[in-house]
């Protein structure tokens, strides 16, 4: 193998052909690549996989609770009086329940005939543990991305909205689409200074969000999306305020507690099946769902709270009956928000292999993201054209300094997969992202490899 190319790039395969295709790797990145078309190198090098570790859970989710699994949230009552009931709302963890579910959901008491609620309890019971993976960057908390994860999930447990400059010194407009459980203040100013204006928030344990900073004066519009930190409280105030909307009464403070005995009167609400949420999480790399299947994984495992750290190990389980072991490999989530996940490329590689080549599995590839046609990669430069466009089928995975891409390239009719983990991407320009410093590169080394491929076989 060429010492340049050793230098520039560290290739990794399990394949028989043998060629270089260096990547014109960025100064002080780690580019490790791998892919059959590549020259054989003895080291690799753990890195961040972000949200290519989606992979890996899919993987486990898949296996451990099947394709038709769904969630389920409940609503069970009992009648205490003509017209008094005491209830209980289980949650499950569904990372799709909407505002709209929970209205209705509720609302279903009142076509009972039920105007007045004795006790309400609240069971979000099982989930446990930190609402947030270790190692998650403390300025994510309170953006929708990185969303607290709890049984209780409604919205996402997010808040969207936008901002809007006004005139110059003035505050900016605030516009929240909250129905309850969030409040705001707006300390934002109008400026024609551009370059140094931006908006910041910070949030309170009572999910009271300040908003501050400046608006630009030319700025049409500045889309927000928040998420609480104090699930309980945002859940506790929806339903109250569901409740109070219904024209129902309630007796009583609405109580945290878990449900030992069901009532037998029961409403549920259904999410979609786990296949249908594995390709919207796939394709639009859905940072709750991953997580929240995680955590679900641990309780379906073993019948107690789910948290991270049990929902890992179940991963890790799963990859380990197909002969992808852990080693001294880090996991501390399912999504890839953790700057503390440490993933090898061939552990990628490896469960790619076993996408493709396992019946079992193999519908999970349709999930994943078309170049150039839709999800995370419709617009990815990198690869929306030819003949690259609509021939990667892959997950990216990006957040700062970190840009990763692992799937599949189509060569005829075969699907070949490859993994490009690049990380400690660095640019001097502060607009300048890792996925816009590694678009060039991915573009010249998926094209080379698939000419080299076509040629070879």
């Amino acid at each position: 193998m060429n010492w340049i190319c050793r230098l520039i790039v560290l290739f990794i395969t399990s394949s028989s052909i043998f060629a270089c295709y260096a990547m014109d790797v960025p100064q002080g990145a780690l580019v490790q690549t791998m892919a059959p078309w590549q020259a054989k190198a003895q080291q690799q090098y753990l890195a961040k996989p972000a949200s290519i570790t989606k992979l890996l859970t899919a993987t486990a989710a898949w296996q451990t609770l099947g394709p038709k699994f769904v969630f389920k949230t409940q609503l069970h009552f009992k009648k205490v009086a003509a017209h008094q009931a005491d209830v209980q709302l289980i949650f499950s963890g569904d990372p799709t329940l909407k505002l709209d579910n929970l209205i209705e959901l509720i609302g279903r008491l009142k076509r009972q005939g039920i105007t007045k609620i004795r006790h309400f309890q609240i069971d979000d019971s099982r989930y446990g543990g930190h609402q947030w993976g270790l190692g998650q960057v403390w300025n994510d908390h309170g953006i929708c991305f990185a969303a607290p994860i709890s049984a209780a999930i409604v919205d996402h447990n997010c808040v969207l909205g936008n901002l809007k400059p006004t005139q110059i010194g003035q505050p900016g407009r605030l516009f929240v689409a909250s129905f309850a459980g969030v409040s705001f203040s707006n300390q934002t100013v109008t400026t024609n200074n551009e370059d140094n204006c931006e908006p910041l928030h910070a949030v309170n344990s009572d999910n009271h969000f300040r908003i501050y900073g400046c608006v630009g004066k030319n700025r049409k519009v500045l889309p927000l999306a928040f998420s609480v930190v104090n699930v309980r409280s945002y859940v506790e105030a929806l339903v109250s305020k569901i409740i109070m909307n219904d024209k129902m009464t309630l007796s009583d403070k609405i109580a945290f507690a878990k449900v030992l005995t069901p009532y037998s009167n029961t409403f549920t609400h259904s999410s979609k099946p786990l296949a249908k949420l594995l390709h919207h999480m796939l394709k639009h790399s859905d940072n709750v769902i991953a997580d929240s299947l995680t955590k679900q994984l641990a309780y379906v495992k073993t019948g107690l709270s789910g948290t991270f750290k049990a929902g890992v190990k179940v991963i890790w389980q799963v990859l380990a009956e197909h002969h992808i072991n852990r080693e001294n490999q880090v996991l501390n989530d399912g999504s890839g928000l953790s700057r503390e996940n440490l993933i090898y490329p061939k552990t990628i590689y490896k469960v790619l292999k076993l996408w493709r080549d396992n019946s079992q599995f193999r519908p999970l590839i349709a999930n994943l993201p078309v170049a150039g046609v839709d999800g995370t990669l419709r617009y990815r430069s990198s690869v929306m054209s030819a003949p690259l466009k609509a021939n990667v089928i892959a997950k990216t995975g990006s957040m700062n300094g970190v840009s990763n891409l692992a799937g599949f390239v189509k060569i005829h009719a075969q699907l070949v997969p490859f993994v490009i983990m690049s990380n400690q991407v660095s640019s001097s320009d502060s607009d300048e992202s890792a996925v816009d410093i590694m678009k060039e590169n991915e573009t010249k080394w998926l094209t080379a490899g698939m000419n080299h491929y076509k040629k070879s076989n």
